[in-house]
């Protein structure tokens, strides 16, 4: 069953896979800034423990670059998700509101993608 646009609350927080719409206006340098769509990567239940979300932003621009995963046909959401652009936000402060779920295989890419950016490197 698909979920409305909603914004959400201290009770339901946004879920992993979940693409909202949410306020990045404090940045800095190259950041993504702006009311924009976001992708939600952190699990379930970091989310409602802490009231903090994982995010990857998502942008219309397209560099090109292998960390960058695109959306599909399957989204109506259009564009790129920016693995290397990961922010822990407060999605209710932010004013957070769903606007679709993310195909599975492309949350899975991202989460492997951000995964590959932080590992060691070989000694």
């Amino acid at each position: 069953m698909a979920r409305s646009a909603t914004r959400y609350t201290r009770v339901h927080m946004p879920r992993q896979g979940d693409i909202v719409r949410i306020d990045f206006s404090s940045q800095d340098g190259h950041e993504q800034k702006g009311y924009r769509p976001a992708l939600i990567i952190s699990r379930n239940q970091y989310n409602e423990r802490a009231s903090t979300v994982v995010a990857c932003p998502i942008t219309r621009t397209r560099k090109g670059l292998p960390i960058h995963m695109d959306l599909d046909e399957r989204t109506n959401t259009q564009g790129v998700v920016l693995c290397d652009q990961v922010r822990a936000i407060d999605p209710i402060a932010r004013g957070a509101v769903f606007i679709e779920s993310c195909p599975p295989d492309i949350l899975a890419d991202v989460v492997d993608t951000v995964i590959g950016l932080v590992e060691l490197d070989p000694l």
